[in-house]
């Protein structure tokens, strides 16, 4: 490490700066489909069928879904174009 960056951790901030940055962190809520999909995905036999259907009803998580099936990532020769 450069010396610069040993004076940053060896600095301690004081708690009214910590309190100031703490202030502006914000953890959106976990949405309850989130939930359900993990729940689902813990089972001993999970239900694919179920997950997708999960998924296809909530437009925001499958047009990420769907974004990432077809991001260079995974180069599939098609495009995806539903959950299933």
């Amino acid at each position: 490490m450069t010396t610069e960056a040993n004076s940053l951790f060896a600095a301690d901030l004081p708690d009214e700066t910590a309190a100031e940055g703490l202030k502006k962190i914000s953890i959106p809520p976990c949405p309850a489909i989130v939930l359900a999909l993990l729940e689902e995905s813990r089972r001993d036999e999970v239900d694919f069928v179920r997950i997708s259907r999960m998924i296809a009803g909530d437009v925001a998580l499958a047009a990420s879904v769907l974004k990432t099936a077809n991001s260079p990532f995974f180069a599939l020769r098609r495009k995806v174009q539903s959950v299933q």
